[in-house]
């Protein structure tokens, strides 16, 4: 039931005001706090890597329930596919930062994959329609884009230790290259390079330590959709 509680003037104040300036104070609070998260670089960001990874998986193989010819050919013309079932691209940090976590582990020390010498047959160069407006949250090569403070500090520490370890003229050059590799509004599209894993047996050989693990169990959550 309802319970009244006196306030400094001698008034009362019932209960069922008391609760109401409660909630009214945190849902404001809460509301308010969630707009500025939803609408934040950060959160767009997320999205737009989602779409690419929904739309890259789109690409590896057509629907089952699509036609083929007597070859086992799709008869589809809208969309070439990779006939393949997963798409390792390169720059990927497989690893994660420890066995509880879904983030990757931090590089170095971890090592980022790429298409190993004489896997040119595997190797593929994949060109994925995102959308203009998820286009500006990333990059040429489908990483999520740093909004323009975070990039130039960024840039100006890779400045720093460019100075200390390279000579000015490399130092430009390379900052020549981190400029070309920011999102640009007016694309609609990423351009990704890998290896492709093709359907049926596949073997993965290698020493000790050697990643083939870490690449199972990258390829296993591959169905999943993953953090920037």
């Amino acid at each position: 039931g309802e319970f009244a509680v006196p306030n400094e003037g001698g008034d009362s104040i019932s209960s069922k005001e008391i609760l109401d300036g409660i909630l009214s104070r945190t849902l404001t609070s809460v509301l308010q706090t969630l707009s500025e998260e939803l609408t934040s670089h950060k959160c767009f960001a997320h999205i737009a890597a989602v779409v690419l990874q929904r739309r890259l998986r789109s690409m590896l193989q057509p629907p089952r329930n699509n036609h083929f010819d007597n070859r086992g050919n799709s008869t589809s013309t809208d969309q070439s596919y990779l006939d393949a079932v997963a798409f390792l691209a390169d720059g990927s940090l497989l690893p994660r930062k420890s066995g509880r976590s879904i983030l990757p582990m931090a590089s170095p020390p971890a090592i980022p994959f790429y298409s190993p010498e004489g896997s040119e047959k595997l190797t593929r160069v994949v060109t994925v329609e995102v959308g203009s407006f998820w286009r500006k949250f990333l990059n040429d090569d489908g990483s999520v884009a740093m909004q323009r403070r975070e990039r130039q500090q960024q840039q100006q520490q890779q400045q720093k230790d460019e100075e200390i370890n390279h000579s000015k003229n490399n130092a430009n050059d390379d900052d020549d290259n981190n400029s070309n590799n920011t999102a640009d509004n007016n694309k609609t599209t990423v351009t990704m390079r890998g290896m492709i894993i093709p359907k049926g047996v596949t073997l993965i050989v290698g020493g000790g330590y050697h990643g083939k693990s870490t690449m199972l169990q990258a390829l296993s959550y591959g169905v999943y959709d993953k953090l920037p």
